[in-house]
């Protein structure tokens, strides 16, 4: 009872160290958690995380040779490890495992109804959990022509040349939006299914209705930090992360 109730109040500590709600949902439908960091900062601003990871995670983070890299890992543990600390907080833990799928897809082992995706880029951390398959990516929102052109459907790239001549007319970003956003897409889709880069991008259809009918999932997508990020997320069911998404700020408590 004794040792239940300390890791009940760990958890509570690692939660609200971390500025996050103590609110549970009634399941894992789709939750989306994008933490904004400073990958400027140095990695001893952040190492008072460490404590809450498990080893294998403090080797990995240390085999990052740049400080930044080394910042998103943690910060994507701690995200991780909070909610599996509410997932399990009702469970015996020792019956679950994270291992690596084929491709080397991180999964809960013991767990059906536990499913995660994490993606980092720049200055976010981005997590999506539900209790099917689900895929999160977040990107830098840019353009590059020779990557569209390469990995694209002519769909996709007629896309990005309207944006590009509405943006001639009033110096907009549209085109880099949409480029991101159809790159969103598809890194989320290979995140959903596990299966790692493969040479068949342009068969990722996340402008195609019909290909969504045919893999039976659903993008949704969102620009954030005054449209510099775009996140999407991959998932079997119709959502909007515009509802689902929460932001925090991870450099508050470094000041």
């Amino acid at each position: 009872m004794v040792h239940r109730l300390v890791c009940i109040m760990r958890r509570q500590f690692l939660l609200l160290e971390a500025g996050v709600s103590l609110l549970r949902q009634e399941k894992y439908e789709v939750k989306i958690r994008v933490a904004r960091i400073n990958p400027d900062s140095p990695y001893e601003a952040y190492a008072i995380y460490e404590k809450y990871l498990p080893h294998e995670r403090k080797e990995k983070i240390q085999r990052f040779r740049f400080e930044p890299d080394k910042i998103r890992s943690l910060i994507a543990g701690v995200l991780l490890r909070q909610e599996l600390d509410v997932y399990l907080a009702d469970k015996d833990a020792d019956a679950y495992e994270i291992k690596k799928g084929e491709h080397g897809k991180p999964y809960l082992a013991g767990a059906d109804d536990f499913h995660f995706s994490i993606s980092h880029a720049g200055a976010y951390v981005a997590l999506a959990i539900d209790e099917q398959p689900v895929g999160i990516d977040v990107e830098l929102v840019q353009i590059r022509e020779a990557v569209a052109r390469r990995f694209y459907s002519e769909r996709e790239q007629e896309e990005i040349r309207f944006m590009q001549e509405a943006d001639a007319k009033d110096d907009g970003k549209r085109a880099e939006i949409a480029f991101t956003k159809i790159w969103t897409g598809k890194e989320a889709y290979l995140k959903y299914t596990g299966n790692g880069i493969t040479n068949a991008l342009a068969e990722i259809g996340v402008l195609d209705p019909s290909f969504w009918r045919k893999e039976q999932i659903y993008f949704s997508g969102t620009a954030i930090a005054d449209d510099t990020y775009y996140v999407t997320v991959c998932t079997q069911k119709q959502v909007s992360i515009s509802d689902k998404i929460v932001i925090e700020d991870m450099t508050a408590a470094l000041a």
